[in-house]
């Protein structure tokens, strides 16, 4: 009896490797790129609740995910684990990669193929092993928003040179920015840039919305101005820059109540004023007055100094 148990010990130790061999990913820390907004549907999956979807190529070297246009969304860089892909026994004509992020539930990505290596390549458009920081994650990043970039660069920016493009593609990738697009405000071309979900969810208790707005404006959205005007020296065809930026807010002590929302904080500031901006010849209180400010699409007054 003891032999028996011996070799079957045995056998599963031999069989393992085999079967994991299957697996480009095992439980390994990685670094997702998958743009925000994808549709997810609700299942289950064992006795855990996961959320679906399905990805396929976009036909420019990367991947289109449910309810995503890639030629218009940054995916942000996550640092999640993931297992697969594998092929599902209930969906054998599907493979099945499994994606955990913190604070973001268990996600079982399938893309229509049931081909192994096939599924690997798509994978490698959106997953990459190691952090965020890696020189492979931010390689794989600045592809990613070169194709979104791309059309932009076709149409009102087809004549900026190539290493002024580089140069706008860095600052946005460095301000983590999840779309770009041209807007047309008062007779003026603007590039529009949504920051996507501010990184704090802000308490209630400590801040009120002008605080908020005076912080979240202070800290994230100057700075990401300074470095995209950086980004568009030399680029005149664009003439004002427009931010977009999600504000998270809730009771900390009372947090299943109805104080808890987001709010969508946009800047409007033309490219003259950023100008005098980064020349020093005015204060950042100066630029936003300057600047068309809405809260939730009503424009609003922001002093600074309310943090």
């Amino acid at each position: 009896m003891l032999r028996m148990k011996t070799l079957c010990v045995a056998l599963l130790l031999i069989a393992l490797p085999a079967a994991g061999a299957r697996f480009k990913y095992v439980g390994k820390k990685v670094t997702v790129l998958i743009p925000d907004g994808i549709e997810l549907t609700p299942e289950k999956f064992m006795a855990f609740p996961v959320l679906t979807s399905t990805f396929e190529s976009d036909g420019q070297g990367g991947v289109r995910f449910a309810g995503v246009d890639p030629a218009s969304r940054i995916p942000r860089l996550r640092e999640c684990t993931a297992s697969g892909p594998a092929v599902p026994r209930k969906k054998p004509d599907q493979s099945r990669l499994e994606v955990i992020c913190p604070g973001e539930g268990i996600w079982h990505l399938f893309t229509p193929t049931s081909d192994l290596k096939a599924a690997e390549a798509l994978v490698d458009q959106f997953v990459v092993a190691g952090p965020p920081d890696s020189p492979a994650a931010q390689a794989l990043l600045e592809k990613a928003v070169a194709r979104v970039m791309a059309p932009l660069f076709a149409k009102e920016l087809a004549s900026v040179p190539e290493e002024r493009r580089s140069g706008l593609v860095a600052a946005l990738r460095k301000v983590g920015a999840g779309g770009v697009e041209p807007l047309a405000y008062r007779d003026a071309l603007y590039l529009s840039v949504s920051l996507g979900p501010h990184g704090n969810v802000f308490n209630t208790i400590q801040m009120n919305r002008t605080q908020r707005v005076a912080r979240v404006t202070t800290e994230q959205l100057i700075p990401a101005l300074r470095e995209i005007e950086r980004g568009l020296a030399g680029t005149e065809a664009i003439q004002g820059v427009a931010l977009e930026v999600e504000i998270a807010y809730k009771n900390f002590l009372k947090p299943d109540n109805a104080e808890a929302g987001l709010d969508r904080l946009e800047i409007l500031v033309p490219r003259a004023e950023l100008a005098k901006l980064a020349d020093d010849e005015i204060t950042s209180q100066q630029l936003v007055n300057a600047s068309v400010v809405r809260l939730n699409g009503n424009r609003i007054e922001v002093d600074l100094s309310q943090q």
